[in-house]
């Protein structure tokens, strides 16, 4: 990928403003669910040394502490380091374009997927893509998000509709991470780090 990335948030082919769901909802919807699987599966899967990847956009929040995208000094200084600015009065408008920045590269992977499907419901699917909006998590309503958000013993894998129209069992990519070089970024307190994979566990949420 050439050039620098422009943050518009995710943009539709028709031009409208799609309703972001509750998460509830969202894994109801199966189409819906089948492309954002299949859609941060191939995020996790882009190099990790391009600025659209997981693992560069990810970095923004934190850990490797380098600059993304060529933007700001080679060493960005924050709280305790890197981009994140969290506890900082600048946190809201900090975290809105970088969440947009996330949704925008997601949903394109989105797009591009739909594109394949042959099935009969092809336009479903592509109208689907083009609605296709990270969820949010209404915790007033429901105490805890659907388990295919955290529950590794039960949705460690999740059945999803490929483009020939086929059910197939994945790894369910909402709960984990795993670092293409088989090793996890360092701290700055520790040089030398025993883990590959970040996770979200239960007790975190």
């Amino acid at each position: 990928m050439s050039g620098r990335i422009i943050t518009t948030g995710a943009q539709g082919i028709q031009g409208s403003v799609a309703p972001r769901l509750e998460c509830h909802d969202f894994v109801e919807n199966e189409k819906l669910w089948c492309l954002l699987v299949q859609a941060m599966q191939a995020l996790y899967d882009s190099n990790e040394k391009l600025p659209d990847s997981h693992f560069q956009i990810g970095g923004i929040h934190g850990l490797p502490y380098v600059r993304w995208d060529e933007a700001g000094p080679a060493q960005p200084v924050g709280v305790p380091a890197g981009y994140c600015q969290h506890s900082t009065v600048i946190f809201p408008t900090w975290h809105r374009p970088y969440c947009a920045l996330y949704e925008q590269i997601l949903h394109r992977h989105a797009i591009q997927i739909a594109a394949t499907y042959t099935t009969a419901d092809s336009a479903d699917w592509r109208k689907a893509a083009d609605d296709l909006r990270f969820p949010f998590w209404d915790w007033a309503l429901h105490p805890l998000p659907p388990k295919q958000f955290y529950d590794h013993k039960q949705y460690g894998q999740v059945t999803i509709t490929l483009p020939d129209g086929s059910k197939k069992p994945v790894n369910n990519p909402l709960l984990g991470y795993k670092f293409q070089s088989g090793q996890g970024p360092a701290p700055p307190n520790n040089s030398n780090p025993t883990y590959n994979t970040l996770s979200k566990l239960p007790w975190t949420i």
